[in-house]
């Protein structure tokens, strides 16, 4: 499933009228294949994860749950690609508590015992292959 939607510049905390912010929101479904490709290559230079809840991303739950997107667990790959800035986030949910990044072995989700949010940022070509 596909859904899409645009951010207006002036929701940005410090608007810049040139600028133009754009994101993506794809569910996979239970049945979905699950792994997530960049969309294009950008290098990975800050990599963030934020504990939270695994509650279901449904359509339903998207309408009736306030900034879901924020409150689940996710983790937050950025970087620099050829037109500026690119993040990429993947959000845990209900069935689907466990996130590994490939480039980030060590990365450990879903645990109490990694409760706090986890930063790391890395100079260019850090993490090996420099594109995602």
């Amino acid at each position: 499933h596909l859904r899409t939607a645009s951010s207006p510049v002036n929701a940005l905390p410090h608007p810049v009228p040139s600028n133009h912010v754009y994101h993506v929101v794809l569910y996979l479904g239970p049945g979905d294949y699950h792994r997530i490709h960049a969309p294009a290559p950008f290098q990975i230079t800050r990599v963030r994860h934020f504990p939270g809840h695994l509650l279901s991303v449904s359509e339903y739950m998207q309408k009736s749950v306030p900034h879901l997107f924020a409150i689940n667990e996710r983790v937050v790959l950025a970087g620099p690609w050829r037109h500026g800035q690119m993040t990429l986030t993947a959000v845990g949910a209900y069935n689907v508590g466990s996130i590994r990044v490939n480039a980030k072995p060590d990365l450990t989700t879903n645990s109490k015992a990694h409760s706090h949010v986890w930063d790391d940022r890395y100079p260019p070509s850090a993490l090996g292959n420099p594109f995602f």
